[in-house]
């Protein structure tokens, strides 16, 4: 009886690759939405500490008693956001109407800012992993404002 294997690699070939490929991609957009994660944490932490002691856009204290006010502190933190989100982040975007600041709470007796911000997922993520991230992801900071 005459033994032939000569097509036994390439079916072996055809049945390993997909999946191969399938885990290498996972990794790597696994390893890409960790990384927007921490950039999310560290955009929301970097707001609510432009917010807690008071910087201006351009990193300069603000003395004026008018640019103190929390409707103002409110818009220069989200223009933080919205003007350095695309730094931090690569496959998701932070949209306007997903950041939240509250300026007036209160944190052991002391003035705090909160800061909440989601991103959603773009659109240019191929198919195979797209199931695999989350819509959205979200991060929430709380500081306390220096006097």
């Amino acid at each position: 009886m005459k033994n032939n294997n000569r097509g036994s690699a390439i079916i072996e070939f055809v049945i390993v690759m997909p999946l191969f490929f399938l885990m290498l991609f996972g990794m790597l957009y696994g390893g890409i939405m960790l990384h927007d994660y921490n950039g999310l944490n560290e955009l929301t932490r970097a707001a609510a500490r432009a917010g807690a002691i008071e910087q201006t856009d351009d990193g300069n204290k603000v003395d004026d008693a008018d640019e103190k006010s929390p409707t103002k502190k409110v818009a220069r933190v989200k223009r933080f956001i919205t003007d350095n989100g695309n730094n931090y982040l690569l496959l998701y975007a932070v949209a306007e109407n997903t950041i939240e600041v509250k300026d007036t709470e209160k944190i052991n007796a002391e003035d705090a800012i909160i800061v909440s911000v989601s991103a959603n997922r773009t659109d240019d993520i191929p198919l195979i992993v797209e199931d695999l991230l989350p819509e959205t992801i979200s991060s929430s900071m709380s500081m306390r404002i220096e006097k």
